[in-house]
């Protein structure tokens, strides 16, 4: 998964890089790496306001998904 992140990072305005940091954080959070989930979910949610705005189901569902962990 962080490969992934790593290779979609380099593609401006990619729905696939917010939807990697979010899959990333989610397993650091299972792993009960509570801060590491937080820091990436908050990095996906700050990507995904900038390029679609609050209003968009990228945004919406980063911080859902922020606030589960």
């Amino acid at each position: 998964c962080q490969k992934a992140c790593d290779v979609f990072s380099n593609i401006p305005y990619s729905p696939f890089y917010i939807n990697a940091l979010n899959d990333l954080a989610a397993y650091y959070c299972d792993y009960g790496e509570i801060s590491k989930a937080i820091e990436l979910g908050q990095m996906a949610c700050v990507s995904a306001k900038n390029i679609y705005g609050e209003n968009n189901i990228f945004y919406i569902n980063t911080i859902n998904n922020l606030a589960r962990y």
